[in-house]
């Protein structure tokens, strides 16, 4: 509003945004802009019920509960509100909005107390979305004096219809005049402000009466947002799914998982690259037995050649012997030769044999992980199934059991202070009561005392949608009260409710009820609710499925490497079979080699030696032909090139959870601290509302941190090297 600020520690903005929609918040948490040659603040809130989710809510509620704390002297409240709130809707986001200050500032907004609301200011902007007509009605009172009307004529035809007080549409309506009649008040005094932000000299005008150093706002009235109940359910489940997303997303992956897939991915590696120099050895191999096939050819030719010459009746019997015994020379060396060539497919059909057992292991061990991640994931899904059924009755309210012996200390209430708590849904303070009547044992009183219990939660007590009603009705069971389709247990003794309430919004009830002492019978009461389990295991149940979706991711992974090693499977068995068909070739070979030696006759010596070059010509066009190695080679290069970028991969996401990691070191000790409050002996409430499975979570966030964080820091080092020289 003022001329020029600083900011103070802020990273979202360099200058405050003012009269954002109502129902969003534009500001995640309380930020300070000091005025310029003045010692104040200005304080730019975010909105008390963020509407972007539960861990934005708690965010903005804690900063302002900390600026409260933090702050000298509270000047003064500053409601920013667009004109449009007031026109539309019949003024219920106006209503809304002074509702949740009343929460925090609860002696606030109140007809009776008109003192207390003097440091309160509205401020109006955005006049240009609206027609001037109704920016005058606003400006002289029209508008706020209709609202006014509307509320006693809605009161009126209540009351003719018989609702009387206690009537919860009937409380709600007081509520609303209330608050009417006040910024009707706050209008004719002059804190009911309109903006035009070009004029300068209005908001230097605004800005003095902002910071009017005469008046103040007791901050011993704040209510901190913190020490709702329902906060501390959503601070409980904040923590609880936060030491869960440490234990099981970051420290698990960064340490175990993603260091486990790499050392994997690296043997397969390693593996391929092996199999791969096999491979071009086998190739070598080839073209040396493609060179020996040409030579032993060649020389078969010209020998048959040479006994096709002489063969004949007229053949001299010492040429006859002659070539006998190059026959058998010739025979001898080749035998020489496939012997070699049998000693080397033997080795190849050896080499192959050996690397499908090798991938057998390896499918057998992967088709055990994932049937048991497969089981993880049913029992999981099983888990999250039973989270989800029935209801848990969860105790809201528990008076004190006095002992006869303990002290009792008895006040009575001011005139009408408690049906005001009860009208309002506020709990009672000290200023509600007067004088003292009754200080000693509590065996010793007799009569009746009258008090409110007033409870809150996150979820809606009084349900409005109808899915939710459904829910708490189908199961049966016994109850005492009726809330709406929400049923509440009443147990105690000596105990009446008398009387209840509830917030619009359904999330806040107030119950009467009054206590009989007899000296005999220490009275007491209880006030317990049937919680569906979906919502009172939300926590676990996001913590659950999240877990279920990293087994799945890692399902997903092993059956894309299991689908790998099967076609590596399929193609060694296919080159298993023409290894053990080229072993039965060369034997074949080698034995009709050695029947050739026994040969006498040219003729027939002619006929074998042609067999045996025929052979040897088709053994040489298939090796020529064939693709086999080379088919095999560009298959396991491109699973190594796979290997190195899902190596790489899982490098980089390494290193990113280290950046998370490093980035959030004072996040893991403050989260360790949380922990060891919520899991160890201090009272828990004085922290979080949690449930067994937030104190489950910590423990093993604790178990966690005090694993790992011994390797942290190498760990860290190795990832992130730069951080040696920064």
């Amino acid at each position: 509003v003022g001329d020029a600020v600083f900011e103070y520690s802020s990273v979202e903005t360099t200058l405050p945004k003012i009269g954002q929609a109502l129902g969003t918040s534009e500001t995640l948490y309380a930020q300070a802009f000091e005025v310029v040659d003045q010692q104040v603040l200005l304080c730019d809130c975010p909105g008390f019920n963020d509407t972007r989710g539960g861990q934005y809510e708690l965010c903005t509620n804690l900063s302002i509960d900390m600026a409260i704390e933090k702050c000298a002297v509270v000047k003064a409240i500053v409601l920013v509100v667009p004109v449009i709130a007031f026109i539309g809707d019949r003024g219920n986001n106006i209503v809304e909005l002074i509702s949740t200050i009343q929460d925090r500032f609860p002696t606030t907004f109140k007809v009776d107390k008109p003192q207390d609301s003097r440091r309160l200011f509205l401020l109006v902007t955005k006049t240009n979305q609206a027609l001037a007509s109704q920016v005058d009605g606003l400006k002289h009172g029209a508008r706020f004096r209709e609202h006014l009307a509307e509320t006693d004529a809605a009161i009126t035809n209540l009351m003719e219809k018989g609702m009387t007080d206690g009537n919860q549409e009937l409380e709600a309506y007081k509520i609303r005049r209330n608050i009417w009649q006040t910024m009707e008040t706050m209008r004719n005094e002059g804190r009911v402000n309109f903006i035009d932000i070009e004029d300068t000299v209005e908001r230097t005008e605004l800005l003095k009466a902002y910071c009017n150093p005469f008046g103040a706002i007791d901050k011993a009235n704040y209510r901190p947002a913190m020490e709702g109940p329902g906060m501390k359910r959503k601070f409980g489940q904040a923590i609880e799914l936060s030491t869960h997303t440490w234990t099981e997303h970051i420290f698990k992956n960064y340490f175990d998982v993603i260091p486990e897939n790499i050392r994997l991915a690296q043997h397969s590696l390693t593996r391929n690259e092996n199999a791969i120099r096999d491979l071009h050895t086998a190739k070598v191999d080839r073209s040396a037995r493609i060179s020996t096939l040409t030579e032993e050819i060649t020389g078969l030719t010209s020998f048959i050649a040479e006994l096709e010459l002489n063969n004949g009746n007229d053949v001299d019997p010492t040429l006859l012997q002659s070539l006998q015994s190059q026959a058998s020379e010739l025979t001898s060396q080749q035998i020489q030769g496939e012997e070699t060539n049998l000693a080397s497919e033997q080795r190849k059909l050896q080499r192959l044999q050996n690397e499908l057992s090798n991938e057998m292991d390896i499918v057998t061990n992967m088709t055990a992980e994932i049937t048991a991640v497969t089981n993880a994931i049913a029992a999981l899904e099983r888990e999250i199934a039973d989270l989800k059924v029935g209801h848990t009755l969860d105790r809201l309210y528990s008076s004190y059991q006095y002992k006869k012996t303990d002290n009792l200390a008895l006040y009575n209430w001011k005139p009408g202070a408690r049906e005001k708590c009860l009208t309002e849904v506020n709990a009672s303070s000290r200023e509600d009561l007067e004088d003292k009547v009754y200080d000693g044992p509590a065996g010793d009183y007799a009569g009746q005392t009258a008090s409110v219990a007033v409870i809150e939660r996150k979820f809606k007590l009084v349900p409005a949608d109808a899915g939710m009603q459904k829910l708490f009705k189908e199961a049966t069971w016994q109850s005492s009260q009726q809330l709406g389709d929400y049923t509440a247990l009443v147990e105690g003794a000596g105990c009446v409710i008398d009387a209840k309430n509830v917030t619009p919004e359904g999330t806040k009830v107030a119950y009467g009820y009054l206590l009989t002492w007899d000296k005999n019978v220490m009275p007491w009461i209880k006030i317990s609710h049937k919680v569906p389990n979906t919502e009172f295991n939300r926590a676990t149940i996001i913590n659950r499925n999240a877990t279920k979706g990293a087994k799945e991711q890692e399902k997903a992974t092993l059956e894309a490497r299991k689908e790998r090693v099967d076609a590596e499977v399929t193609r060694l068995n296919g080159s298993i079979a023409q290894a053990e068909q080229d072993v039965r070739r060369v034997e074949e070979a080698i034995t009709a080699l050695k029947n050739t030696k026994k040969t006498q006759e040219v003729a027939v010596l002619i006929a074998q030696k042609k067999e045996e070059l025929e052979r040897k010509r088709v053994e040489k066009v298939r090796l020529e032909n064939s693709r086999e190695i080379e088919n095999a080679i560009e298959i396991k290069e491109r699973e190594s090139l796979q290997l190195k970028q899902e190596i790489l991969a899982l490098q980089l996401k390494r290193r990113n959870y280290a950046i998370i990691i490093k980035t959030q070191e004072k996040t893991l000790s403050l989260l360790l601290e949380f922990s060891e409050l919520i899991a160890g002996p201090v009272k828990k409430d004085a922290v979080a509302e949690v449930t067994a499975a937030a104190v489950i979570a910590c423990k093993e966030y604790i178990a966690a941190y005090k694993k790992y964080q011994p390797r942290l820091d190498e760990c860290l080092k190795e990832d992130l090297p730069f951080l040696k020289v920064i």
